[in-house]
């Protein structure tokens, strides 16, 4: 192979690497939760969502979606059940990251 044909291959890899990373969630952390509910139902991207309730240690929480890296990504929190993570019982806060147009914690 010569050195024009591996730099081509190699451009398109990365290429079709950045197009899946750009058009799919990202799961970047979860936490165990005692309670969690989600105001806008879930991984929804398009409405501005508060996820809220109780840590293990019986103390409030609450976060709620955002935008950053200049409006380019939606910070998202969502709530998960039945985790495997947790053994398949417990409940979870889970923070994601959704590359769009980012505006007031929401994609547009």
């Amino acid at each position: 192979m010569n050195k024009l044909t591996k730099s081509t291959g190699i451009i398109l890899l990365m290429i079709v690497l950045s197009a899946f990373v750009v058009f799919a969630w990202v799961k970047y952390s979860s936490w165990e939760v005692k309670t969690c509910t989600d105001s806008d139902g879930g991984l929804n991207k398009t409405i501005q969502g508060t996820a809220y309730g109780l840590l293990l240690d019986n103390q409030n929480y609450s976060f709620t979606d955002y935008c950053t890296q200049n409006n380019t990504v939606l910070v998202e929190f969502a709530c998960s059940y039945n985790n495997p993570v947790y053994n398949n019982s417990n409940t979870s806060l889970e923070m994601w990251f959704e590359p769009c147009t980012c505006s007031n914690g929401r994609c547009i």
